[in-house]
């Protein structure tokens, strides 16, 4: 209780929000839009408890007219299991409600409107928070699975490159069938925008995540190893973007077509906070 009770501070409207419910009230649409704002609500407080129960730092909890967005510290500095869980708390929610709704109907507590109405809304918001665009669940499960095969950040890359694209096609399907849906148009604008500003944010997250591997925070756990091969001439910054997420690492260091030497990934990180920028392991060997 002690951890829910703040959430509900953190909760917050965002401008676009208000951008929809004007148009909503003056056409009579306002009744549709406060059952889609509880059914948005429910789906991040489903993110907003996963991540207080794995002590995440919430910012703020924003409620958007198609979805919300939980705003935490953690990207890429958590564990891969809780990342995902915390993705997917949001969608299971649509799974219990869409029950709910058809339970509360058989029992007469709803109308025929009402449950095709709540049902549509549920199933629309699960549907398209499953998109494979970020930040929506869709897009953080596609980077999580990139996360598993490829080095953060180049999953962290291919994630918003391939979310653009998406994003981009969806958009101009949009244009040819429904130009001027008006909430199509808020919402490929927000999402691009969000896009563009975590692009120009990758290097500060990049840094986050390795600054909670060097807190030993990200999950890595003893036996779930690594090797990186790099060449001595090799910048820190270049061996640092092969390190995976919730692994430990240990780089070996080749030159002419032999192993120079070995570093362990506490080794190089703190070399890499502490060091100039360019350093390169032949510097390190020395």
């Amino acid at each position: 209780m002690s951890k829910i009770l703040p959430l509900f501070m953190k909760v917050k409207i965002h401008p676009l929000f208000w951008l929809v419910a004007v148009p909503a009230a003056l056409t009579a649409r306002f009744y549709e839009l406060i059952l889609l704002f509880l059914l948005v609500f429910i789906h991040e407080w489903g993110h907003a408890l996963a991540a207080s129960f794995f002590s995440w730092r919430v910012k703020a909890i924003l409620i958007l007219p198609f979805g919300g967005l939980v705003e935490t510290d953690e990207f890429g500095s958590r564990p891969i299991r809780q990342e995902a869980l915390v993705a997917l708390a949001g969608p299971l929610q649509h799974l219990w409600l869409g029950g709910l709704f058809l339970v509360l109907h058989r029992f007469s507590l709803l109308s025929d409107a009402d449950h095709a109405l709540l049902q549509k809304y549920n199933w629309m918001i699960f549907f398209f928070n499953c998109l494979p665009v970020y930040p929506l669940d869709g897009g953080k499960i596609f980077y999580l699975a990139a996360a598993l095969v490829s080095p953060f950040f180049t999953a962290f890359k291919r994630t918003l490159v391939s979310s653009f694209v998406i994003l981009t096609i969806l958009f101009a399907a949009m244009l040819f069938f429904a130009p001027y849906h008006f909430n199509g148009w808020v919402i490929a604008l927000f999402l691009y925008a969000v896009l563009w500003r975590t692009w120009k944010n990758r290097n500060y997250i990049f840094l986050r995540f390795l600054l909670a591997k060097y807190a030993g925070a990200d999950g890595a756990k003893i036996g779930r190893e690594k090797g990186i091969t790099a060449k001595a001439s090799e910048n820190m910054r270049a061996v640092l973007e092969k390190f995976h997420l919730g692994f430990r690492h240990t780089v070996i260091v080749k030159g002419n077509g032999e192993v120079l030497g070995t570093f362990g990934e506490r080794e190089l990180l703190e070399a890499f906070f502490t060091g100039p920028f360019r350093k390169t392991l032949k510097d390190m060997l020395k």
